[in-house]
Parts: C-alpha cells; structure tokens; sequence
C-alpha cells in the first residue's frame, strides 16, 4: 500500500511516500528521501508514540511489482537484473529523481 500525504490546500507533493510494508501497531515499510536526507532509498520504523526511526538502504533499490491484483515490494541489489516476462518497475536513484524533477517543474 502507498500512503501519500492528503491536503486542502495547494497541489500536494507526490515525494517522500512512505511505503507502508507492516502496520496495525507499529508500522514501518520504505521511503524516498531526494532533499530532506541524503538522497536515497531509506527503510523506517515507527512505535507507538516515538519518531519514525530512518535507515538508508546504501547499494539497493526498491522493485515493485504486482501479484493477483496486489502490488508488492521488496529490496533488491543495485546490479539486479530482471527477466523479461516479470511486471516489475525497478525504483533507482536515477527513477525517483527524474519523478522528483518532474514533480518541480509542475508545482
């Protein structure tokens, strides 16, 4: 499940978007980081009443990929290689800057 920010005012912004893997008590799952951290793919954990807790993914990037209906996540190298029958968008550093840029340029 993606899980975006919701707003009334002005256009809100499609990065960072926490993936959200666990959840119902603490929760943690993936996010983008392009200016607030270091940019790159960080995996982050929250408990109840606490700050998110941030760990960058260093070498690694995020696949997603969709099964009966339902989109997936894992972590894979950086050098991975699908095969060519997998439904899978590869998320890399170079991915997630371009859609950052893109998200600029319309704002």
């Amino acid at each position: 499940m993606l899980h975006g920010r919701r707003c009334t005012g002005p256009r809100p912004s499609i990065l960072p978007k926490h993936i959200i893997t666990y959840g119902g008590g603490p929760e943690g799952g993936y996010v983008y980081f392009f200016r607030e951290r270091a940019p790159g793919w960080y995996s982050w954990h929250r408990d109840w009443f606490k700050e998110a807790v941030y760990t960058k993914l260093d070498g690694q990037v995020l696949e997603v990929w969709w099964d009966d209906g339902v989109e997936r996540v894992g972590v894979v190298p950086l050098d991975y290689e699908p095969d060519e029958n997998e439904d899978i968008r590869i998320l890399d550093n170079e991915h997630m800057e371009y859609m950052a840029r893109e998200e600029e340029d319309t704002n």
